[in-house]
């Protein structure tokens, strides 16, 4: 895959527009997946997964993987057209209103417990530092392991692991003062 992937980069550098169809069809499920946790509209989603690959496109021949996967750098121009997004947008809109996790039961009252659960879970994770926020959608939402995420944020997986505690810490934390 790796190969592949790394002889389609080189080919799109190239200009070859079948390569540029292949990475796009590739990548843009994960891309638009990333994006729709941190907005809280599908249209709102698809308009900035078309930009980011947009941007990618136009800053394709800068790409050099550096130990970085094509898809990480993919979420990093993600990321930072999310940002922008918000901050075009007035003050107090919350970027993660809207994340939805996948039901792992099909009992209606599990479910609904789970809809609470989640909903609490989402209202704190803005409290998070955008690290953070990044570590635990990545690895709970879109469920990416350790070595992966750390790839994809250019990062070591000792360090996602210290963000992931703290992360979840904080979590905790929050929730348990909701309870109280």
């Amino acid at each position: 895959m790796q190969n592949d992937e790394t002889r389609l980069i080189q080919a799109a550098k190239r200009g070859d527009q079948q390569a540029i169809g292949d990475l796009y069809h590739l990548h843009v499920q994960a891309v638009y997946r990333y994006i729709a946790t941190r907005v809280n509209s599908p249209e709102l989603a698809e308009d900035i997964t078309s930009d980011v690959f947009v941007r990618a496109l136009e800053t394709l021949a800068t790409y050099e993987p550096r130990g970085v996967p094509f898809l990480g750098w993919l979420y990093r121009i993600a990321h930072g057209r999310v940002v922008d997004h918000y901050r075009s947008r007035k003050a107090g809109e919350q970027p993660l209103e809207d994340i939805h996790f996948a039901a792992d039961t099909s009992n209606p009252e599990d479910e609904v417990i789970d809809t609470m659960q989640q909903a609490q879970v989402m209202k704190h994770l803005q409290a998070l530092t955008e690290e953070q926020q990044q570590v635990v959608m990545m690895r709970f939402i879109q469920g990416h392991n350790l070595q992966t995420t750390a790839q994809m944020m250019g990062k070591t997986e000792g360090s996602i692991k210290q963000l992931q505690f703290r992360a979840l810490q904080t979590l905790a934390r929050l929730m348990q003062g909701e309870v109280s």
